[in-house]
């Protein structure tokens, strides 16, 4: 099986499908995205060649622009390398939500099977999820709830912290700080200094009091 022949071919019947729903493929990011005005819904395969099968696994994400602007502006990179930086992102599943789903294609035959199976997945949990965070309000109630605490959505404890902050002060919330400060506790507690300093270094940019980027840091 020519698993680079099977890729493209997998790519391009998705790319098929998805393009009624809105989503174009971005050879830059690898990633089917949908705009629209304040965000982006993307869905991304994953193609691991084992000699044994090619396995595809699949993403789905949601990208607010505020957050890319602002990464963009934390790490003095073009803001197109954060394009479609998730605010949020999970696998998708198999069905008993325990694991990731993963297909597994032996030979060229597999290929009309695994996609259907794909573009159901994609339909069954994807579209859910772009609805579920369709909002800031629903990304904030999803990571900062209770920082403490574990969270599904985003078990990532550097990633959390990061989310959380820049959601808590895009929605100019009361106890922005403290918010901040539990996320911070939770990575000393869990990870080294330098996940704690990156994170200061980007916190330094945020207006906790007005939900917007300070961005006269980085025009000095």
């Amino acid at each position: 099986m020519n698993s680079t022949n099977v890729e493209k071919s997998f790519n391009r019947l998705i790319a098929t499908h998805l393009s009624s729903l809105g989503f174009k493929y971005s050879k830059d990011s690898e990633v089917f995205a949908r705009n629209n005005d304040d965000r982006a819904d993307s869905f991304s395969l994953i193609f691991v060649d084992h000699a044994s099968a090619l396995k595809v696994s699949m993403c789905m994400a949601v990208s607010y622009c505020r957050f890319a602007e602002l990464l963009s502006h934390a790490n003095k990179l073009p803001i197109h390398y954060y394009k479609y930086s998730s605010t949020v992102m999970s696998s998708i599943t198999a069905d008993d939500a325990d694991s990731e789903l993963v297909l597994h294609l032996v030979r060229e035959s597999d290929l009309e099977e695994k996609v259907a199976l794909a573009l159901t997945a994609f339909h069954d949990q994807a579209l859910d999820y772009y609805s579920k965070f369709s909002s800031l309000e629903a990304v904030d109630k999803a990571v900062n709830k209770d920082p403490s605490a574990p969270c599904r959505e985003m078990p990532n404890f550097e990633r959390r912290a990061m989310v959380g902050a820049i959601v808590a002060c895009l929605l100019g919330r009361s106890d922005s700080r403290e918010i901040i400060g539990e996320h911070r506790e939770m990575l000393l507690t869990y990870l080294s200094g330098i996940h704690v300093r990156t994170f200061d270094r980007l916190i330094e940019i945020l207006d906790p009091e007005t939900g917007r980027f300070d961005l006269r840091t980085q025009m000095e």
